[in-house]
């Protein structure tokens, strides 16, 4: 039995017609969703819709999009994989204050398996030595550089 080859069909869905990513030579289509914050039940609505119709296996929120879709991440969960976390883990992680108290409770972190590294560091003598040698570079080189920068 043969493993069908997976299909991938570069989308976008934004919430405006001109945008940086709707110029991509790699996307075959482009969807306007309704405002997230005006018409929220609207932008999940035609979400949905866009994913049911197009067969779309997989959402992948950027930016605010993701705190919108992660509220009804079940819903959205019928009818494609959403690859995000639930609303109230990236409000906990969003928010500063709370992240900064959650990482002060977590454990330092430890790489397993590996013994600390005793060994002596070596001298820097020798480079200290090549460097007093080393004549300082020449005004016309200074002065190249300087150029170059400007």
């Amino acid at each position: 039995m043969r493993a069908r080859a997976a299909r991938v069909t570069p989308l976008t869905i934004t919430s405006c017609h001109r945008g940086t990513i709707t110029h991509s030579k790699y996307l075959t289509d482009h969807f306007v969703y309704p405002s997230l914050r005006s018409d929220t039940a609207g932008f999940l609505a035609e979400l949905e819709r866009i994913v049911r119709e197009h067969e779309i296996d997989v959402i992948i929120p950027t930016y605010e999009e993701a705190f919108y879709i992660a509220t009804q991440i079940e819903r959205l969960s019928l009818a494609t994989k959403v690859f995000t976390s639930p609303f109230a883990t990236l409000a906990r992680l969003h928010n500063k204050g709370a992240f900064e108290r959650l990482v002060k409770h977590l454990p330092e972190a430890v790489i397993a398996g590996l013994p600390p590294d005793s060994r002596p560091l070596p001298t820097v003598a020798p480079y200290d030595e090549l460097l007093r040698r080393r004549p300082p570079p020449s005004s016309d080189a200074v002065s190249a550089c300087e150029g170059a920068s400007s």
